[in-house]
């Protein structure tokens, strides 16, 4: 263990202080215990700043470590990394920007090693604003293709022979290069996974996993130049490109365009390059890149060329500028680098304010000018409640300050916490608060209302950030003299108080702000303390208001000590003959025993009983000011009134509008309805969700099953628009010797994107029958047997009504065809292949062509040296041909080459 320290201290990894074997340490540490605990600096209090800490976990050689987060409150900046190993080089098993995870998240959370050692590093960079985090860790075997949350305890689906590797955790197969789907059984068709021919002229067959490329039909492949070359005699010169013999018609020529391009339907002849988003040979392949994070695609193979700050094969993950060098994007003396998805932005520090989201510059400044601007720009958060920039207003002694604004842009914190200003009277964030103004009451160009005014020559104005970008605000001020007790703009209005019971008078206002114990407007009437507050006196003593303040005597029989409360005097004593429930006191004057109940309790009888619903004070005799429905208890004692959920303010009266209160948050593409005592998140079913209960939502049913033998089939809220990111799929079936006919009735769909496709069979991997998209509808489609699997999918962008459709089952013998199959074939049936079922086309067998597949194919007619070897002769067979050897030499039937004898 000691060696593996110093490997550890040498490379740069274990850097601070560690504890013994076995044990946890404020940061990092060398563990080898089979479990333990592992936690930030300082947890559960906030760890420190700029810190690094690493723990090097060893067990036993047969096992590994699983590890799960108890706690996880991490500042957005900082990260938690995982390595499958002791040391950094080896590969991330888990990478963590900080957040607060909720309990249901951290339920399902797991790290799994592959091996004996895991490495955990936590770099915290900057000030931190979360608890950090607790995790644990245990040792366990997990025999290879078994996987478990906690333990291996279940057997992988995977085909072993097939598959590289059994996820431990999640028990998802990772196969082997050729083999797919979620047991790696099926064989991958390599051409359709982007396989590209080295000749622009050839095609790609998939055989048993393995790409086999050969020209097109009609083109020759020349071994000397390793081309696929032209077969054409008479028409080379018109097509743009390639020209070849079509292999079943030695009379037919035909234009052909290298992967990328595709035959203008105009003239058949020129090509043009792919458009969109298709790509490969004759344009046919669809692309898989994300659209909004694809520049481009490349023609030919399809290959994604992403923006700058996405990558991978289908541009479908972030780029972390972050994670490299972020000196190289953000300045880190003024701002730190921080991730974003498609982007990075630079989070100004303290001191700092940002012009845009990655150039930041020196904020806050002391004013001592009689007048003067302040302005706060352009700021993007990503820390709550944090100070972002403060001013402080120092101006002459013997003035006051007027402060208004005149521009604010600040975040409005609907679901999350708004910008806020402060002002203070006083030079620094200590004073007195004078207001607070934020984005969520003052938005969309609303301004605070008239000024706010200091007491003295000093203001301090502080902007905290929320919890999201926002413009900033200006404001101006003036400096001037107030003298006491005069108010207005100029303060020469002279304020309407009782002097003698007044503590100020607010020069803004007017405003008569009272002693302790006055109150009204102008401060001339008494307080009555004993209706404001019942628990100013002791238990078992008399409140009596009096004039400016209170008295509190004590009951018949007590006096009060020198802690204010009421005990027996040396008239009294406690010795009763009465059963008394609260305090009893026997007169030794007159015998006469007196029984008293402490505040929040009324007497009965003998016993103290608890106040009645609604009452509270010195024998319950004050009616509490709680409303009743929306109350959940009144204390009995102050009168006190605790809310339901829902429900705020001192009576317990107003509504808690929970759409804008950062506690309460509904799902991403839901909508907040506020209700009396409670809100509602309204799922918003353009985008494909619906309501699982009040909540939360859940994705819109979309996968449909039918046996009916007709029925109709629509786009998700047809006749309306449908919603992007849509996947629905319709199984039918229908007995047994039968066929599915569909009738698209509309058809509006995004052009090129969006696509309404039906396969034979009952599910995606059935031949594909047709695929329509725009506003194109087909005649009738229908289906060979009696199951077909209908798809309808949408990106990201773009919406119409969708379509319509009609299905019913019907019989449908073989070479009969037509909307009702009652039509039949001309086809010859001994040289057709099938007969289309819907527009009975006929589809020759090899040998054979013409309209009814009656014509025999000439096979070496105008083609001779193309379809035979050399030093052979083409002969013609029915329907076909064959190549005859000259004399002397015969047919090598491996290389179907004639060898000489």
């Amino acid at each position: 263990m000691y060696l593996l320290r110093c490997i550890l201290t040498a490379i740069g990894i274990f850097h601070l202080v560690s504890g013994t074997a076995g044990q946890t340490t404020a940061c990092g540490g060398i563990l080898t215990s089979q479990a333990g605990t592992i936690m930030s600096p300082n947890f559960p209090s906030n760890y420190p700043d700029n810190v690094t800490c690493t723990w090097v976990i060893t067990v036993a050689q047969n096992q590994v470590i699983a590890v799960r987060f108890h706690r996880f409150d991490v500042d957005p900046s900082d990260r938690v990394t995982f390595y499958d190993g002791n040391t950094t080089s080896r590969p991330v098993l888990k990478g963590y920007l900080g957040g607060y995870w909720d309990d249901s998240k951290m339920s399902t959370f797991r790290i799994r090693t592959t091996g004996p050692s895991l490495l955990i590093v936590f770099n915290a960079w900057g000030p931190p604003s979360g608890l950090g985090f607790s995790a644990s860790y245990w040792a366990h075997e997990c025999p290879p293709f078994t996987y478990g949350l906690d333990y291996c305890n279940s057997s992988c689906s995977c085909q072993e022979s097939n598959t590289h590797v059994c996820n431990s955790t999640s028990g998802q197969c990772e196969c082997k290069s050729g083999w797919q789907s979620t047991r790696c059984d099926v064989i991958v068709d390599v051409c359709g996974a982007g396989h590209q021919c080295s000749d622009p002229y050839e095609s790609c067959a998939s055989r048993s996993g393995v790409a086999q490329c050969s020209c097109r039909q009609g083109l020759v492949y020349n071994d000397s130049t390793k081309r696929c070359e032209s077969t054409c005699t008479t028409q080379q010169s018109s097509c743009s490109h390639a020209c070849g013999v079509v292999s079943t018609n030695p009379h037919k020529e035909q234009c052909y365009c290298p992967h990328g391009m595709k035959l203008d339907p105009a003239n058949n002849r020129t090509c043009v390059e792919c458009t969109g988003w298709f790509y490969g040979e004759d344009c046919k392949s669809l692309s898989t890149c994300n659209r909004q994070h694809t520049k481009d695609i490349n023609k030919i193979n399809g290959s994604c060329i992403c923006y700058s700050n996405w990558t991978y094969s289908e541009c479908q993950s972030d780029f972390d500028e972050c994670n490299l060098n972020p000196s190289n994007y953000c300045n880190l003396t003024k701002s730190k680098c921080s991730n974003v998805q498609g982007d990075f932005a630079c989070p100004c520090l303290a001191g700092y304010e940002e012009i845009n989201t990655k150039m930041c510059r020196e904020c806050g400044k002391i004013f001592t000018n009689p007048n003067g601007t302040i302005s706060s720009h352009f700021y993007s958060h990503d820390k709550t409640n944090v100070e972002v920039c403060s001013w402080t207003i120092a101006v002459q002694a013997g003035s006051v300050i007027d402060l208004s604004f005149t521009s604010f842009g600040l975040h409005n914190g609907i679901h999350q916490t708004p910008d806020t200003v402060k002002i203070f009277d006083g030079a620094d964030a200590s004073a007195q608060l004078l207001g607070s103004f934020d984005g969520l009451t003052y938005h969309d160009g609303l301004l605070p209302p008239g000024y706010v005014r200091s007491s003295g020559n000093t203001m301090h104005i502080v902007r905290y950030s929320g919890q999201s970008s926002s413009y900033g605000f200006s404001a101006s001020y003036t400096s001037h003299e107030c003298k006491e007790y005069f108010h207005g703009p100029t303060c020469s209005t002279s304020c309407n108080c009782n002097k003698t019971n007044t503590q100020y008078c607010n020069s803004v206002t007017g405003q008569c702000i009272c002693k302790q114990e006055w109150t009204s407007y102008d401060c001339s009437a008494d307080k009555d303390e004993c209706l404001v507050t019942p628990r100013v006196c002791p238990n078992y003593s008399d409140c009596k208001n009096l004039q400016p303040r209170y008295d509190c005597p004590c009951k018949a029989g007590l006096v009060q000590n020198d802690q204010g409360q009421c005990v027996y005097s040396s008239e009294s004593t406690s010795s009763c003959s009465r059963s008394c429930g609260g305090m009893c006191v026997h007169m030794k004057a007159t015998g006469v025993e007196h029984c008293y109940c402490p505040i929040g309790l009324r007497l009965v009888g003998d016993s103290c009983v608890n106040c009645s619903d609604g009452t509270f004070g010195p024998n319950c005799t004050l009616s509490c000011p709680c409303a009743r429905n929306s109350t959940a208890s009144c204390d009995a004692v102050t009168g006190q009134c605790a809310c339901k959920p829902g429900w705020t303010s001192d009576s317990c009266s107003q509504d808690i509008d929970e759409c804008y209160s950062e506690r309460f948050s509904c799902p991403v593409n839901s909508d907040c309805l506020n209700r009396p005592g409670d809100y509602e998140c309204v799922c918003q079913r353009g985008q494909g969700l619906e309501n699982a209960d009040r909540k939360t939502c859940k994705q819109r049913e979309c996968n449909f099953i039918l046996t009916s033998p007709s029925g109709t089939i629509a786009s998700p809220d047809y006749p309306n628009n449908y919603y992007n990111n849509a996947n629905c799929t319709w199984a039918i079936t229908a007995e047994q010797g039968k066929v599915i006919s569909v009738r698209v009735d509309t058809l509006a769909t995004e052009l090129n994107y969006d696509f309404l496709t039906f396969y034979n069979g009952n599910n995606l991997n059935g031949q594909i029958i047709g695929r329509y998209h725009g506003d194109s509808i087909p005649r009738i489609i229908r289906s060979v047997g009696n199951t077909m699997f209908i798809s309808f999918t949408s990106d990201g962008s773009n919406v119409g009504i969708g379509f319509k459709a009609n299905y019913y089952s019907h019989t449908c013998s073989d070479f009969m065809f037509g909307d009702t199959c009652t039509e039949q074939c001309r086809c010859n049936k001994t040289n057709t292949e099938y007969c289309g079922n819907i527009q009975g086309e006929c589809l020759c067998k090899l040998g054979w062509k013409g309209y009814t597949c009656i014509d025999d194919v000439r096979g070496c007619l105008g083609v001779n040296n193309f379809l035979c070897p050399r030093d052979s002769d083409c002969r013609n067979t029915a329907g076909n041909y064959e190549c005859v050897c000259h004399p002397g030499f015969l047919k090598n039937n491996s290389t179907n080459l004639c060898d000489r004898k």
